[in-house]
């Protein structure tokens, strides 16, 4: 049996993985595509660039008049397009309702909560003061966080 010693105690303290930022543990950049992509090439996309979302540009009636809107084509709303519909659909037709943000200077804990108040698996997020998009943040991104700490 091999003789196995635990790490001393330093006394360091553990710092909370929920207290991250989440611009430090954020997927940097976003993969978007335009309203008119079609299924097939959204899905050759997603599988060359090894995600399981894409990001689709738009224009968004606001209260104040258009802005620059984004909302998601994710893995299940591929799948779900290719089993409903008669003719192939374009990232406008598979994209969901709108994209949650989130800030890049907010905590992983508060970006944990948004995820599980919107019942999504990824945030966009954006830079604090001009709103541009900076990266997503996955649940992968959380549980990975948890992991490097505690």
């Amino acid at each position: 049996m091999p003789d196995v010693q635990s790490a001393p105690h330093t006394g360091d303290t553990i710092r909370d993985p929920l207290d991250a930022i989440v611009g430090d543990v954020m997927h940097h950049g976003v993969i978007a595509c335009d309203q008119s992509m079609s299924l097939p090439a959204i899905a050759r996309t997603m599988s060359e660039q090894q995600t399981h979302c894409v990001a689709v540009i738009g224009i968004a009636d606001t209260i104040g008049g258009e802005s620059l809107g984004w909302r998601f084509v994710t893995g299940p709303d591929l799948i779900a397009g290719a089993l409903q519909a008669a003719e192939t659909p374009t990232a406008a037709q598979l994209a969901g309702e709108r994209m949650p943000t989130i800030e890049s200077t907010a905590t992983v804990r508060d970006a944990a909560r948004e995820l599980l108040e919107e019942r999504v698996a990824h945030l966009l997020v954006i830079e604090s003061e001009t709103e541009l998009p900076l990266g997503v943040l996955s649940t992968q991104d959380v549980i990975r966080t948890l992991g490097e700490g505690r």
